[in-house]
């Protein structure tokens, strides 16, 4: 029996941090379409990807080509982690897209968007995993007045 449990340790052990995301399988990003999804390969065949907790500006609106460059700055053509909200078990949207947090070198990218200002952390359909984490970095943007929290210059004062 005592050699048991560390045996099982070790087997679980690596399957709980692949669930966390930890753990990089490597998903090729090919294609970012605005600052909320993406297009990678997954398991031999190209899927779209809608990142979760997030919602960036569409495309007649104002910051849409600017969330739209960060993301791409990000993670296009680079291997991405899917991270999905119940480890093991993927969701999709009404879209058929795959609802995930994508991670690139360990960090959550979702979180990055909204700490670089293009989203809000959006809750409309819950808060999610990684909650402390949105929040913090949705505080920063706005105390830093970055991406869509940037104050619009003013205009010279007329003479």
């Amino acid at each position: 029996m005592r050699l048991l449990l560390p045996a099982a340790a070790l087997i679980l052990l690596p399957m709980s941090s692949f669930a966390m995301g930890s753990r990089a399988v490597g998903h090729p990003v090919v294609f970012v379409a605005d600052g909320d999804t993406v297009r990678v390969v997954r398991e031999g065949a190209k899927e779209w990807v809608r990142l979760l907790r997030i919602d960036t500006p569409e495309r007649d609106e104002r910051g849409y080509r600017e969330a739209r460059d960060a993301l791409v700055a990000m993670v296009e053509g680079r291997s991405v982690n899917l991270v999905f909200e119940n480890p093991g078990f993927p969701e999709r949207d009404d879209y058929g897209r795959l609802l995930a947090y994508v991670f690139l070198e360990g960090k959550n990218v979702n979180v990055e968007m909204v700490r670089q200002g293009w989203s809000r952390f959006w809750t409309r359909y819950g808060e999610g995993r990684f909650s402390p984490d949105f929040r913090w970095a949705e505080k920063e943007a706005r105390r830093e007045g970055k991406g869509l929290w940037k104050k619009a210059p003013q205009p010279p004062p007329r003479r």
